[in-house]
């Protein structure tokens, strides 16, 4: 964990701007108390950075892979009532943060949870009630996400598209 605090600062110091969202990303995803501890490797402007980007994740693209996932506005394809309500549950409990420990919540941003899949993101249980259809389209839809997500994570931590960045 110490290591990726370093080497975003080392990053930052030396203008390695292509691996600066992800090393954003990898340090905001962490405990907090864990980011307030690497505190003065930080420029003030890059704290804030780090800090903003971690409120984004939970308050907007969180819910945004749940909402993109779970769909809970669409009804079950195979017209299966027990399949709508257990995604409907699931998103509820996507969402929902108030039982979540810190080490629990890291599963919960983006990344880790498009990498988990949808069997890694669900409880067997549940993911046993899920009809074929929406199996097939909730893949296809983290997918998706994962793409949208990929493209916006420099704006999420105030940096310049991925196109300015690499060149």
């Amino acid at each position: 964990v110490n290591s990726n605090f370093q080497l975003l600062a080392s990053a930052r110091r030396n203008n390695a701007e292509p691996v600066l969202p992800m090393l954003f990303y990898t340090c905001a995803i962490e405990p907090l108390d864990t980011i307030f501890s690497h505190i003065s490797l930080f420029e003030v402007e890059d704290f804030k950075r780090l800090i903003t980007g971690r409120e984004l994740l939970i308050s907007t693209w969180i819910p945004l892979f749940g909402k993109t996932v779970f769909r809970p506005q669409e009804r079950c394809p195979s017209g299966g009532e027990k399949c709508f309500s257990t995604r409907t549950r699931m998103h509820y409990s996507w969402v929902d943060f108030r039982n979540y420990s810190s080490s629990h919540m890291g599963t919960r941003f983006p990344l880790r949870a498009c990498s988990l899949g949808l069997r890694g993101i669900s409880s067997e249980e549940d993911y046993k009630k899920l009809c074929p259809s929406c199996v097939k389209f909730s893949s296809g839809y983290i997918e998706y996400f994962q793409g949208l997500f990929w493209d916006s994570l420099p704006y999420i931590f105030k940096l310049n598209g991925w196109m300015r960045l690499v060149d």
